[in-house]
Formats: C-alpha cells, sequence, structure tokens
C-alpha cells in the first residue's frame, strides 16, 4: 500500500507529464485553425503559467476536464477515467471528485469499454459538447485583431 506521500508524489509526477503533453501538443500546425486546435492551445496556456508562477494556484480540474474531453470528442478519441485524472492536474482523489460532479450535473457521461469491463470511458454530452465548441470558438475571437 502507498503512502499518502507517495500518493502524492506519484499526483505531481502524473501533474507534470500531463502538463509536457498538453505543451507537446499545443503547437499544431496553422492550417489546423479549428475548435479542437484552440482548446488545445488553452490548455497549454493554462500549463504555461506554472513556468511563471506555483501552479498549485491555479487549479481550475473542471475546465480542464471539459477541454480534454471536448478536444477527444472533436477528434474522435476516448478518454478514459484514469487519462482524464491525469489532465485535471490536481490529485487523482480530487479529480475523481470533480469528474463525479460533473457527471451529477450531466455535463459528462460514462461507457463501460465493452472489450474491457474494467475500463470506462469519459464524454461531454452533446449539449455540453456543443457549448464548449461555442465557447472554444468564442475565446478564439477574443485573440483575432478586429473583433
Amino acid at each position: 500500500m502507498l503512502s499518502t506521500d507517495d500518493l502524492n508524489a506519484l499526483a505531481d509526477g502524473l501533474s507534470e507529464a500531463a502538463k509536457r503533453l498538453r505543451e507537446a501538443a499545443a503547437a499544431p500546425p496553422e492550417s489546423q485553425a479549428n475548435a479542437a486546435g484552440f482548446a488545445r492551445r488553452i490548455l497549454a496556456a493554462r500549463g504555461r503559467l506554472s513556468q511563471f508562477v506555483d501552479s498549485d494556484l491555479f487549479a481550475d480540474p473542471a475546465r480542464d476536464i471539459l477541454l480534454d474531453l471536448f478536444v477527444a470528442g472533436e477528434e474522435g478519441r476516448r478518454i478514459s477515467i484514469s487519462s482524464c485524472c491525469i489532465a485535471a492536474s490536481v490529485p487523482p482523489t480530487t479529480a475523481l471528485r470533480w469528474i463525479g460532479m460533473l457527471k451529477k450535473r450531466n455535463l459528462i457521461q460514462e461507457s463501460v469499454d465493452p472489450g474491457d469491463g474494467r475500463r470506462k470511458w469519459l464524454s461531454l454530452t452533446p449539449k455540453v459538447h456543443d457549448a464548449m465548441r461555442d465557447y472554444v470558438n468564442a475565446v478564439a475571437g477574443m485573440f483575432i485583431i478586429g473583433r
């Protein structure tokens, strides 16, 4: 059994790995001017802030989870609960609590992997997926000169 310190160290390591993955994915070709590409940039900008100030001051797991699930939905990928916890950039127990809250509010939905009943996939509900696309496009519009 892992100690609290071990779990915290693991969570910190996973958070750092997620940050590096978001930054690596943040630079799609300029021709990829779509909502998923801009959503990746939003996530990367959040991760970049930790280079300048302590990242624990700016945890926003609900937003990070919604954006991560939005990008996956746009790209036709599925996200497991464990992967979603990593994307939240908070300790796993905190991420699970946020996932539970988002499910309770019908913002995200869960489905069982037919190939492995132990694994569960998360996705945005269709209404929330559309709302996230509108949000990402609105934010993208804030950065276009002349708007």
